[in-house]
């Protein structure tokens, strides 16, 4: 585990990460979170570790190197389930849904985006449906359905889609128990209110799926993210 000095280099490392990544300084926080992570593992601390690999991640996805994203978080993953946090293993495997969809959306032609959607990035969401369900960390739960209920309308996967907007909206109002966030759901980290219109957007394109040439359109642009 990591203590005194090491655990102060640790620290440091993250914060100081976590300050280039939200300043869009995505390959700066990427080596502040790489260095940070190896002195986690090298002392045994999977939970640090755990808390370098998952904004490494975020960065090389913001990086478009999504692939390395991905084999970041499927890591992180396993990390999770060996220290038995639920929570943060539906989250880690809601946000390889995310990446899938992100990289299919800008990279995929748009006649196939569909299949390939069903294939690599709602079976994510579906997982971590089934993993974050009824857990007490609401927040995360709000999230998985906030990005997978569109994602799994535009896949043309009606049943996945009405589950996650249920979800959602199901706990937007709700507060939860210690120890996680007392706020209510959708107000405690900025740019979540959207989710309550993802949500509706993804009522909408239930019965039209990605086939409605303009709406499909403006939910890749606007709502995959």
């Amino acid at each position: 585990m990591l203590t005194g000095q090491d655990l102060s280099q640790f620290e440091k490392l993250h914060a100081d990460g976590m300050a280039a990544k939200d300043a869009d300084n995505h390959r700066g926080a990427l080596e502040l979170f790489e260095t940070a992570t190896e002195i986690a593992l090298t002392h045994d601390d999977q939970q640090k570790g755990l808390d370098a690999m998952q904004p490494a991640a975020r960065s090389l996805w913001s990086l478009g190197r999504y692939e390395a994203a991905t084999d970041k978080l499927e890591t992180a993953s396993r990390v999770a389930e060996e220290l038995e946090l639920r929570d943060e293993q539906g989250v880690i495997i809601s946000n390889m849904g995310r990446i899938a969809s992100v990289r299919t959306v800008r990279t995929i032609p748009v006649a196939e985006q569909r299949k390939v959607l069903r294939a690599e990035a709602t079976p994510r969401f579906r997982e971590a449906y089934s993993i974050l369900k009824n857990h007490p960390h609401l927040y995360y739960r709000y999230a998985n359905a906030q990005h997978g209920s569109v994602i799994s309308a535009l896949a043309g996967e009606r049943r996945l889609t009405t589950r996650l907007i249920a979800e959602g909206l199901c706990v937007a109002l709700r507060a939860s128990d210690e120890p996680y966030d007392q706020e209510l759901t959708y107000k405690i980290s900025s740019g979540t209110k959207r989710g309550v219109v993802q949500m509706l957007a993804a009522t909408v394109l239930i019965p039209l799926g990605g086939r409605t040439p303009f709406l499909a359109k403006f939910a890749r642009n606007k709502l995959v993210r």
